[in-house]
C-alpha cells in the first residue's frame, strides 16, 4: 500500500513537471516569434525605408521597428504633406517627412535624434533639420503613426 501511495505520488509530480515545461517552452517560443517579428529597418534589413513606403503599404510595417532618416517639421505644415492619409494621436504629436512624404509621430512616444542628441519637447530641433527616428508603425483606424 505504502509503495503504491509512493508510485503515486511520484507519477503526479512527474505529469505536473511535464506540463509545466510544456507551457514555459511554449510560451519561450511565442515570445522569440513576437521578438524576431517586430524587428525591421535599416538595423536588421540594411535598405532604408522611406515614409512613403509605410505610406504605400502600411499593414506589412505594423507592429514593426523602423529606423528612418527624414526631417523635423514639428508642428509646421509641409509642402506635399496629405495629412488626410496619416494617423494623429494626440494634439502635441509631431510632423516629419522626407521626400516621399510625411507621417506624425506620437509625442514622446519615439526615439527622435538630431545631431546625436534626444530631441524632445525641451529639446527640439529647428524646422527642416535632419533627424533619425526609431519607432514602431502603428495603425489608428487604418492610418499608420509612428510611437512605440
Amino acid at each position: 500500500m505504502k509503495s503504491t501511495y509512493l508510485l503515486l505520488t511520484f507519477v503526479s509530480i512527474l505529469l505536473v513537471g511535464l506540463v509545466l515545461g510544456c507551457t514555459s517552452s511554449q510560451n519561450q517560443d511565442n515570445a522569440s516569434t513576437e521578438e524576431t517579428s517586430t524587428t525591421v529597418g535599416i538595423a536588421s534589413t540594411g535598405k532604408t525605408v522611406t515614409i512613403g513606403d509605410i505610406l504605400a503599404n502600411p499593414s506589412s510595417y505594423t507592429g514593426k521597428i523602423m529606423v528612418l532618416n527624414a526631417k523635423y517639421a514639428g508642428w509646421s505644415s509641409v509642402p506635399n504633406c496629405d495629412t488626410s492619409k496619416i494617423a494623429m494621436k494626440t494634439r502635441s504629436d509631431i510632423l516629419i517627412y522626407d521626400d516621399s512624404g510625411c507621417i506624425y509621430v506620437a509625442a514622446g512616444e519615439a526615439e527622435i535624434l538630431a545631431d546625436g542628441k534626444k530631441v524632445d519637447l525641451t529639446n527640439k530641433p529647428a524646422d527642416r533639420a535632419p533627424i533619425k527616428v526609431t519607432a514602431v508603425v502603428r495603425l489608428i483606424d487604418g492610418k499608420p503613426i509612428l510611437s512605440n
